[in-house]
């Protein structure tokens, strides 16, 4: 790993993304997207994380020790050497020239990468309405001038019928509708059906399951006997976990979340928590509308098991760190 990143001063990532997936297949492209979103979150350099976790899997404690102390080394005596180098020479307009450069290969560096990130996942459409969303949030948030002219382009896309059409289409037209969207609305239905029985406080973390395939269900030419029954819907999974009262209780917090986010706009227009404040606010809000399409937004660890508890819980520690932002302000 040392002698393929010794070699990249800057946009370090990229070529490890390369060399983990493309060359020695080590991770495939959504393990890579999934560890590297679990180090983006940790403390620390994302790579140096990601070098912990590559090392862990294959050789152990012993991995994880030699993985990033390889990963660092080479490019730290490059920069010691880089930096006597600019000391004595920074100064020059050839110098500046080439550090300008090097910043413009490493942002299209990173551009790539996660070109190739996303291209992993076009075989999940489900994630188009989260990605889509995010940007246009950021996008809303940074550029204000800019609104009313989004405002006009989603309304006129709205209304001439081209945006729920392309939408249908990229998820997959007729076909998909009735071999995954059709059936959803069956298993919502069984799941709203067996909830009515006590809406207010609902069934129980975990319960519906039990209640919901105690008949058979039937789709189409599908007939289970005995279904495993999952809403693939976390709003339903609220109602039929905790009723009505659970799903307030929901509502409210993700109001004052809101609220929270908008008034640190207020106190950070600048800097990384200016940033930090529209990327949770941005994934907030994408979070909220993946909820329709998916159950897994929620961390609920019965249902997607541990590893895909550590996905879903990573947003919502995002947007805890508005928190340690309002306590930031205060002070």
């Amino acid at each position: 790993m040392a002698d393929t990143l010794a070699v990249s001063v800057r946009g370090v990532l990229p070529f490890a993304r390369r060399m983990l997936v493309d060359e020695r297949r080590w991770m495939t492209a959504e393990e890579f997207n999934t560890q590297l979103g679990l180090c983006q979150f940790l403390p620390g350099p994302n790579v140096v994380n990601l070098a912990v976790v590559v090392g862990k899997r294959h050789r152990g404690l012993a991995g994880a020790i030699v993985a990033p102390v390889g990963l660092l080394a080479g490019p730290l005596a490059i920069v010691l050497v880089l930096a006597l180098l600019y000391d004595r020479f920074g100064g020059l307009p050839l110098a500046q020239g080439m550090l300008r450069g090097i910043a413009a290969a490493g942002c299209g560096l990173l551009f790539a990468m996660a070109w190739r990130m996303g291209a992993a996942l076009r075989d999940k459409p489900f994630f188009l309405p989260f990605t889509a969303l995010t940007v246009a949030t950021i996008a809303w948030l940074r550029w204000p001038r800019l609104r009313w002219i989004v405002i006009l382009v989603f309304l006129a896309m709205l209304l001439t019928g081209f945006l729920f059409s392309a939408l249908f289409e990229f998820a997959g037209g007729e076909a998909e509708w009735a071999e995954s969207g059709g059936s959803r609305l069956v298993l919502i239905g069984r799941v709203l059906e067996v909830t009515m029985r006590n809406p207010i406080t609902g069934l129980g973390p975990g319960s519906y399951r039990l209640y919901a395939g105690m008949e058979p269900l039937s789709y189409g030419p599908a007939y289970w006997i005995s279904p495993q029954i999952n809403s693939h819907n976390n709003y339903v999974d609220l109602f039929a976990h905790v009723g009505v009262l659970g799903l307030a209780l929901f509502s409210w917090f993700a109001i004052e979340l809101a609220r929270l986010g908008l008034r640190l706009r207020t106190c950070f227009t600048q800097g990384f928590a200016a940033g930090y404040v529209n990327g949770a606010l941005a994934a907030g809000f994408g979070a909220l509308v993946l909820m329709m399409f998916a159950d897994w937004i929620l961390p609920f660890v019965y249902n997607i098991g541990f590893l895909g508890f550590q996905a879903s819980v990573l947003v919502w520690l995002f947007l805890g760190g508005l928190v340690t932002l309002e306590q930031i302000a205060h002070a």
